[in-house]
């Protein structure tokens, strides 16, 4: 089993569907896969939407990292399935209350278009081929069926890409057939009516000296099985014969006392001036032929190339939006931290300072109190010596006028 048929079920990649779309986005490519033109014919051969798709895939596989290998078929398959899954995303946001959800948020979604590309890759660009297009309903297909482990969602979207298909092949094979009868019946014929002029060229001379009562021949014979569906060089034959008939007997009314006519050679060179006319003829055409199918390739190749050059630029614009963003973003964050150390130097500086402060007054609180415990000390140890005077006075029969005095002299000491 080959490589595509193993894998035919896998989804695109979005480079893959880039390029699908791309090739789709240009009309005319449009126009033949869906069948909507009919077929197109360059020259002699005639383009149809299998054709199509054989070329689709070849671009596909060309391009491909992968290596992957592509069949018209499986290339019909594959984009069929992206299809059905976009027209499910499609119905499914045109249901009330669709939209971003806070688990879409979580996981990084915050716009209802990232979430429509979430699940559908490529979703704005097939809503632009496909969205405008409400005509187009799929069925299925004669040719190709839903095989087990498919997803039933794409049983009905072979209008697009299945009857038309099977028609256009055969239409292919009876353009193919009709090619041959041209390239080789037509010229039998040419010289088959050329010959039979010649021969009844000899008739007419030889049988003027003949009786009136001519038998007239059957305007034709039985066709062969080379000739069917080619009658008309028979026709013609017999209408020239009935025609030469005719000459001859008026010739033979008109001339019966005549001398008999020599017979004579048939001029070889008419039958060379027309056989080089018709193949100089037949050469112009083929060469024209030929080069319309180069202009239209080169033009089919320069579009692509074209598209290529273009999706490049969107990528690098893309790319450079992408830097731009994430060195917005990043300073915004280094100005965000450089904010947050200010704050908190500002806020470590504040608490520095009310520390010191509250360890100054508690200094100034501790020397006020060891003041006032010396000063109290002071007149705890001055009453005591009052006492103590005054004891001492008394003790020594001091009178109480004494007593003052000295307790006056104490105190101004």
């Amino acid at each position: 089993m080959t490589s595509d048929s193993t894998s035919r079920k896998d989804r695109f990649k979005k480079e893959d569907l880039d390029r699908v779309l791309s090739w789709l986005e240009h009309q005319p490519n449009f126009e033949l896969i869906h069948g909507t033109s009919g077929q197109k014919s360059v020259g002699r051969h005639i383009w149809t939407a299998a054709s199509g798709y054989a070329e689709l895939a070849a671009l596909v596989s060309r391009h491909n990292k992968g290596g992957l290998n592509l069949t018209g078929k499986a290339m019909r398959e594959r984009f069929q399935r992206h299809i059905a899954k976009y027209k499910s995303v499609k119905e499914l946001s045109s249901h009330t209350g669709f939209g971003v959800t806070d688990k879409d948020r979580k996981n990084g979604i915050y716009t209802l278009a990232s979430k429509l590309e979430r699940l559908c890759t490529c979703y704005q660009r097939m809503d632009a081929l496909y969205g405008s297009k409400p005509n187009v309903n799929p069925l299925r297909s004669r040719g190709l069926s839903c095989e087990d482990g498919e997803d039933p969602d794409i049983d009905g979207l072979d209008d697009i890409f299945g009857d038309n298909d099977n028609d256009n092949d055969n239409s292919s094979d009876n353009g193919s057939d009709n090619d041959n009868y041209s390239d080789g019946d037509n010229d039998n014929d040419n010289d088959q009516h050329n010959d039979d002029n010649n021969d009844n060229d000899y008739a007419e001379r030889s049988r003027l000296d003949e009786p009136d009562v001519i038998e007239v021949p059957p305007a034709s014979n039985p066709a062969s099985k080379q000739q069917v569906g080619r009658s008309w060089p028979l026709k013609r034959r017999a209408s020239d014969t009935n025609s030469i008939f005719s000459r001859r007997s008026r010739a033979t009314d008109t001339h019966k006392k005549a001398p008999p006519k020599l017979d004579h050679a048939p001029s070889q060179t008419g039958l060379d001036e027309f056989a080089t006319t018709y193949m100089m003829e037949s050469s112009v055409s083929k060469l024209k032929v030929l080069r319309e199918i180069e202009e239209k390739k080169l033009g089919y190749d320069k579009e692509t190339h074209t598209s290529q050059i273009e999706l490049d630029r969107k990528r690098v614009e893309l790319e450079q939006q992408k830097i731009t963003l994430e060195r917005e973003q990043t300073e915004r964050r280094l100005e965000a931290e450089k904010e947050q150390a200010e704050r908190n130097m500002e806020a470590e500086r504040e608490l520095l300072t009310l520390r010191l402060k509250s360890e100054v007054e508690l200094e100034e609180r501790k020397l006020l109190w060891e003041k006032e415990r010396m000063e109290a000390d002071r007149d705890t140890k001055y009453m005591m010596q009052r006492a103590m005077v005054v004891q001492s006075a008394m003790n020594n029969g001091f009178k109480l006028e004494d007593i003052k005095e000295i307790l006056a002299m104490v105190k101004g000491k």
